[in-house]
């Protein structure tokens, strides 16, 4: 199961619907998207917020669909960097960012790099359009099912 680490900032201030005028604004936005759209893919794939410095106010609670780390005295890019060199099945880390820096070190340490942008197409790509519905159909099937689920 891969485990998808988002640079924070760096991916609220490259998407523009997620840019907000406060800092907290941004990772509301972020934690959002990532709960109702699970740009992860199957929600057995663990998402990472990484956010530079101290923790913030978040109002999302453990039961939310991603882990929320706050890096305080360590950049969000050193956290990461960190993370994909101790993880024994790096392969299995998919790191979120624009950073061309931090890409080509994380593709050193062999896990995988997606933008910002690849990861919110994956979430529309997830999202099927709404149905037509022919209602006079629906409701012949209602008066079809009728007569066979209520027969006495």
């Amino acid at each position: 199961m891969p485990t998808f680490i988002v640079d924070g900032y760096n991916m609220t201030r490259t998407i523009e619907r997620l840019r907000q005028s406060k800092p907290h604004e941004e990772r509301e936005a972020l934690i959002d998207f990532v709960k109702r759209c699970h740009p992860q893919g199957s929600l057995q794939n663990k998402v990472v917020l990484v956010f530079d410095g101290r923790s913030g106010r978040v109002l999302h609670g453990p039961q939310s669909a991603c882990r929320v780390i706050f890096t305080h005295d360590e950049s969000a890019d050193d956290w990461i960097k960190r993370y994909v060199d101790e993880d024994p099945h790096s392969r299995e880390i998919v790191v979120v960012t624009a950073d061309k820096t931090l890409s080509r070190w994380v593709r050193g340490g062999k896990a995988r790099v997606i933008s910002p942008q690849e990861f919110l197409g994956r979430a529309k790509s997830r999202q099927a359009p709404p149905a037509s519905r022919d209602k006079e159909n629906d409701d012949a099937l209602t008066e079809e099912l009728k007569s066979i689920w209520l027969k006495k």
